[in-house]
Formats: C-alpha cells, structure tokens, sequence
C-alpha cells in the first residue's frame, strides 16, 4: 500500500499552488471542478501518484478552461 509522501514533494507544492491561484481554498471545490472526489485529489496533493487521467483534466481545466465531465 502506498504511503503519503513528504509534504515537500515539488509536485504536490506546485498542484497546491494551481489549486489556490485558481481561487480554490478547498480540495473539495477544485475536486468537483476536475469531476474527482475529494479525497483522491486530496491524495494527489500530498505526493501519491497524479494519474493519465488527471494531468488531462487538469490541462483541460487550467489551460481551456474546459468541462471535466466523464
């Protein structure tokens, strides 16, 4: 099973940066926005491994401003 890694994982600081330049104070709003659930994009922001999947939603969002709809 995976472990949280150390909260100074470059990754998850820059996913926590995106997160509150975009004007989301909580991982749950920005969860809805991509269609996750909170605790995943949770996972995400403390170092577990950010999926395919995600990173697209992610561009789709923050560079189209996109629907993340499945």
């Amino acid at each position: 099973m995976a472990s949280i890694k150390d909260r100074d994982d470059p990754l998850a600081g820059r996913l926590l940066r995106l997160r509150k330049a975009m004007g989301y104070e909580s991982q749950g709003a920005f969860a809805a926005l991509l269609g996750l659930s909170a605790p995943r994009w949770n996972n995400v922001e403390n170092g577990l491994p950010m999926s395919r999947d995600i990173a697209f939603r992610l561009v789709r969002q923050a560079a189209f401003g996109a629907p993340c709809s499945d």
